[in-house]
């Protein structure tokens, strides 16, 4: 609930002053390693180890994903109807995909089957 509360606030222009300069320089190519680092030491890291088990790494890059892609569409876009929207309502369905995110994977079927 609180990675989708604050996946909301974000896309409303919150967050600290790091996170919002941050955001702001995304596209800086020289940047793109603090980027890289922050992502790993902030958020996949910590969470899979919060998680733990076999597919946790798996689990925290998908929770990252949906965290960046909601991040990204405010970037480039401005998110406009995301912003419109009723954010109870808008922050369920993000908890909604966040959990999906954190189901356990079925086994692979083995090749050929």
């Amino acid at each position: 609930m609180r990675l989708a509360e604050h996946s909301v606030g974000r896309l409303h222009g919150e967050g600290t002053p790091l996170q919002l300069s941050l955001d702001d320089s995304a596209g800086d190519p020289d940047l793109q390693s603090v980027y890289q680092g922050r992502l790993k030491s902030a958020l996949i890291d910590p969470l899979a180890v919060y998680l733990g088990g076999p597919d946790a790494r798996v689990h925290a890059s998908l929770v990252a994903a949906v965290l960046l892609g909601v991040g990204r569409v405010r970037r480039v876009e401005g998110a406009t109807a995301l912003r419109a929207h009723d954010r109870e309502q808008l922050k369920e369905r993000v908890l909604a995909l966040l959990e999906l995110c954190l189901k356990d994977f079925d086994e692979p079927e083995p090749e050929g089957s």
